[in-house]
């Protein structure tokens, strides 16, 4: 899986700055049940689930999400 955002216009520390977590892409990929989630009928999932446990991971990993500020058509991947 591969991402890319792409600034339209410069990102300003007091205008909405992005937060990434560098090498957070090497933790293992969470799956519902992997949180103790099991889907049930008539239910749509929402990602806000997985919320804490990446958090944990993040921490147990001792990573440190940055602030990402950057200038016009600059690209995340």
């Amino acid at each position: 899986m591969c991402g890319v955002w792409i600034a339209l216009e410069d990102i300003h520390p007091d205008a909405g700055p992005l937060s990434i977590t560098p090498c957070s892409h090497r933790l293992a990929y969470l799956q519902a049940r992997d949180i103790g989630y099991q889907q049930k009928a008539d239910t749509i999932a929402n990602q806000a689930m997985f919320h804490d446990a990446w958090i944990a991971m993040v921490e147990a990993q001792g990573l440190k999400p940055e602030v990402c500020t950057p200038r016009q058509w600059q690209a995340l991947i």
